[in-house]
């Protein structure tokens, strides 16, 4: 596999399956997870097999919680008659 070929995506296009990986450490590379494991070092073991050429920084490690996180983007609204 030729790195320079591999086009990253951005972090917003990553989807990961929450029911198969749910309380693991899961690596993505690409837009895709690649490895996991109940151990980050263990994922990241994985991931360089599969991908050897690949540099380390190029992989996200990520862990998956055991139960739903949602995350709400607050936007601040400036008060009436506020300086800025």
């Amino acid at each position: 596999m030729d790195v320079r070929k591999i086009k990253r995506r951005s972090s917003a296009e990553i989807i990961v399956d929450f029911k198969r990986y749910r309380g693991k450490q899961v690596v993505i590379f690409n837009g895709r997870v690649v490895a996991d494991d109940d151990s980050s070092a263990e994922a990241l073991r994985k991931a360089e097999v599969k991908f050897p050429r690949v540099p380390r920084t190029e992989f996200i490690l990520f862990f998956v919680p055991k139960s739903p996180l949602f995350i709400y983007p607050v936007t601040r609204k400036p008060r009436a008659g506020a300086r800025g």
